[in-house]
């Protein structure tokens, strides 16, 4: 009877929201004209406060402009002293449900020949809808030599069907600048504006027990023998289950709505 109403239960949740319309993030080559000094249009500076980023106009790769992620902090300090300590960050926050495996960002640095940088990098954080990090990785690049030319580096990150945003930038640590330009964003090597977009997971839209399984037992002695096939049932459909295996429901909440039909006599 147990295992009956348990798989009655396991109905797949439909979203009946309209598909979230998402924007390929725009500006990433800083074109987008800004009064001088300031923030490039959509970017975000953030870090510590001897940072500043601006639109660069005297020198860029391609366009008629670059950003500056510069810092009058005169210390050099090693990296692994520094660490979220002495950065600073261009970055920017976008909706991120697409489908898809892995997520690149790419772009082009250049260090000038008398900006003493201790190091410089990129990374990207995955958040899921409440805001809790489900990804992330960071690079520091490697054999960055300032020099007149612009370097190409890139960071990966394997994508979640649990993504919701995207958080993204270029870190510089210790005093200096670095000049960027022709950031991009793809997934499996394609843009994103050819990813198609990722709905909403079953289980995310089940929202009936956020606050709490609401379920009172009173004495558990008298259930135990039915707890414990209940148990024993949840614990292979959990991971055994095609429907519950997919994501398509809430594991959790439909072990609540089951709950309530335990007693002492269910066989």
């Amino acid at each position: 009877m147990i295992l009956y109403l348990f798989l009655l239960s396991l109905l797949p949740v439909n979203d009946s929201d309209e598909a979230v319309i998402l924007d390929v993030p725009d500006n990433m080559g800083f074109e987008v004209p800004v009064d001088h000094g300031e923030v490039p249009f959509n970017w975000v500076c953030d870090g510590s406060a001897s940072y500043e980023c601006t639109i660069y106009q005297h020198y860029h790769r391609t366009g008629r402009y670059s950003a500056n992620l510069h810092s009058n902090y005169s210390v050099r300090v090693p990296y692994e002293e520094s660490f979220e300590l002495l950065e600073g960050y261009l970055e920017r926050v976008i909706p991120f449900r697409y489908r898809g495996d892995i997520v690149t960002l790419s772009g082009y640095f250049n260090l000038d020949p008398d900006w003493d940088v201790t190091y410089a990098g990129m990374y990207m954080i995955l958040f899921d809808a409440e805001g809790t990090p489900v990804n992330y990785n960071r690079v520091i690049f490697e054999d960055f030599s300032p020099d007149s030319e612009w370097s190409f580096f890139s960071v990966e990150l394997e994508n979640s069907i649990f993504a919701d945003s995207l958080d993204f930038g270029v870190i510089l640590g210790g005093p200096g600048g670095l000049l960027i330009d022709d950031m991009e964003l793809t997934i499996d090597g394609l843009p994103l504006y050819q990813i198609p977009h990722r709905e909403e997971i079953g289980a995310l839209l089940d929202h009936e027990f956020d606050s709490g399984s609401m379920i009172e037992f009173g004495q558990l002695s008298s259930f135990k023998k039915s707890l414990e096939l209940l148990g024993k049932t949840w614990v292979f459909l959990k991971y055994y289950y095609p429907t519950i295996c997919s994501t398509e429901v809430s594991r959790d909440y439909e072990l609540f709505r089951t709950l309530p039909t335990v007693s002492p006599t269910t066989p």
